[in-house]
Parts: C-alpha cells; structure tokens; sequence
C-alpha cells in the first residue's frame, strides 16, 4: 500500500516536473540573452580597438579580450540559472494558485450544498405563515412575514449561484436545450419579475425571431441576472429597455439600462468570478458573481455575452443564442 501511494507520489511530480520543464528552460534562454547582451558588446568593442591599435598593444589587449571571454561566460551563465530559478518558482506559484482555487471551490460547494436544506425549510415556512395571515387565520405582521420571504429567496439564490460556480469552474455545467421562442419567454418572465423591478418603467420590443436552442431555466435565469443588474445599478424611475431579434442566424437579447454605468478599465474584469466595479463596492450589493455566471451560461450553449457602457449614461447587455436547427 505505502509501495503503491509512494510510487503515485513519484508519477505526480515526475508529472509536474516535466511540465515545469519548459517554462524554467524559456526563462533561461531568456537569462542567456540578456547575461549575453552587455558583455558581448563590450567584446566586440574591444575586439575592434585591437585591430585599429597599434602592434605593441597587442599582447595586452589579447590579454583584456580574455578577461571579456571570462566576463561573457561567468555574466550568461549566471542570467541564465536565475532565469531557470525564476521560471521554476513561477511555475510553483502557479500551482499553488490552482490548488487554492480549487479549495475554494470546494468549500463554496459544500458551503452552498448544506445552506440550501435549512433555507429551503425557512422559505416553506415562511410562504405558509404568510398565506395564514393573509387568510386571516392568524394573526401576524404580512409585510414583516413578506420581508421573510423575500430574504430566504435570495438567499437561496446565493447558494444556487455558489453551487455554479463550483460547476463552471470545473466543467460540469449541464444544460439541456431545446427551442424555445425566446419573445414569449421573456414576456412570460417579465411579468413575473414585475416585483424585482422596483418600480423601473419597462420597454420590451420584440420582433419575429426563430426559437432558439437553449434551456428554458437557464434563459430565465441569464435574463434574471441581466435584469436584476439593471434595476440594482440604476436610479428609481429610471426606464429599463429589453429587445428580442433575430441575428445572424440566432437570437439577440439586449437589456439596455440608465444607471450608472462602467468605467472603460473596468470593463475587461467585468466578467471575472467575484469582480466588482468600484461603484458596486460602494453600494455593497452582491458578491459579484452574477455576470460570471451569466457568462458561464451564455457560453454553454454556444452563444456569447457583450456589454457597451458610458459611465453615467448606462449600460447595454447583449446575448447572442444560436437558433435551433431547422428554424
């Protein structure tokens, strides 16, 4: 048994070894060329003022050109093995990032699969406390049981988006898709996120557009995201525009909004897991994972994600899904 673990052990850093070869053997040449560099001009220097001196001087300079050699020599020998050092160490450091990426979607998943059960318990409760006391059987606060409510459902939201992180970042995000016409999906989902809307006036124009292939729960979940993006970062009253139509062989849903905007070097990180723009850190919303996951989603079935942005104008969100075949 300790034969077995000591001889995968072996494998495993033979394994990583090898694959740290060629990046400490970049480095080194690296290291060469520039341990090369300098010295080697002086050579060259030195060399030319042999030919034009004098006779006389020959000995002596013979003798300097072989302190150069020795120069030349020892200089690139030394770029070169801390060039080997160097790439060795990064390729350490990389590693270790991995492995501390990995634990923390390992801990985000374990985290995000336990809360799910007792949250799940609070929201039933909740939903049954309220409908009572709407009903009149007992008596209780509505708007505070509401509150409740409304607090358990995002929380769950949390850990559903935790527990796809952990699926996006090792690849097995599943999806299942099939066309679906994506202008009545989104009116369907529309009206039923009217309460997310926070009073936002809304413009949704749709033109006649083929089904697209994609999952009719992930769709309402990319939609969510985009429109609860909208609503969060943007003034009360301000009006949110959603477009449906066709592009390029596919579908285009854009989600436009007049909020704040994004800051033209924060719009590369956009995407990036746990992200946010100075200004939603100041609002303290989120934990910025709803565009990565948005983007994770867009990209299992094929489509793409852009964004245009004018700080202090608004933004416009842009999913492009394939159609289905055949349409």
């Amino acid at each position: 048994m300790a034969r077995s673990a000591r001889r995968a052990d072996n494998e495993v850093m033979s394994a990583t070894s090898s694959a740290a070869a060629p990046r400490a053997l970049r480095y080194a040449a690296v290291g060469a060329v520039l341990g090369l560099g300098a010295p080697l001009g002086l050579l060259v220097l030195r060399l030319l003022s042999r030919r034009l001196g004098a006779r006389r001087r020959l000995h002596a300079e013979l003798s300097t050109d072989a302190q150069t050699y020795t120069y030349v020599t020892s200089t690139t020998l030394v770029f070169a093995s801390f060039g080997f050092l160097l790439g060795r160490r990064e390729d350490a450091l990389v590693a270790a990032h991995a492995e501390v990426r990995r634990l923390q979607d390992e801990l985000s998943a374990i985290v995000a699969h336990d809360l799910r059960g007792p949250i799940s318990a609070l929201r039933m409760q909740s939903e049954l406390l309220l409908e009572k006391a709407e009903a009149g059987e007992i008596r209780a606060p509505v708007a505070a049981i509401e509150r409740i409510r409304r607090a358990t459902t995002d929380l769950m939201r949390l850990a559903d988006d935790l527990l796809d992180v952990g699926r996006i970042e090792t690849g097995r995000l599943r999806v299942e898709p099939c066309p679906l016409p994506v202008a009545d999906a989104t009116r369907e989902l529309l009206e039923r996120l009217r309460p997310m809307l926070r009073q936002h006036p809304l413009d949704l124009q749709c033109s006649p557009a083929p089904p697209a292939l994609v999952d009719p729960s992930r769709f309402d979940q990319i939609l969510t995201n985009l429109v609860d993006n909208a609503c969060k970062y943007s003034p009360a009253q301000s009006p949110l525009q959603v477009i449906v139509e066709p592009s390029r062989g596919g579908v285009l849903l854009s989600v436009r909004d007049q909020g704040m905007g994004i800051s033209p070097g924060d719009l590369p990180r956009l995407f990036d897991r746990f992200f946010q723009t100075r200004r939603a850190r100041e609002k303290r919303s989120g934990l910025g994972l709803g565009l990565y996951i948005t983007k994770g989603l867009v990209d299992a079935h094929g489509g793409h994600i852009e964004v245009e942005s004018v700080v202090d104008r608004g933004s416009t969100f842009r999913v492009w899904l394939p159609a289905a075949s055949g349409t």
